[in-house]
C-alpha cells in the first residue's frame, strides 16, 4: 500500500513537472527519476 502511495506521488510530481515545463525542459523531468 505505501510503495503504491509513493509511486503515485513519483508520477503526479513527473506529470506535474512535464506540464509546468517547456519542451526542452522535459528532459530534465525524465533524468531527474
Amino acid at each position: 500500500m505505501y510503495k503504491e502511495v509513493l509511486r503515485l506521488r513519483e508520477l503526479f510530481c513527473f506529470e506535474l513537472c512535464i506540464r509546468t515545463s517547456s519542451v526542452q525542459q522535459r528532459t530534465s523531468c525524465i533524468s531527474d527519476r
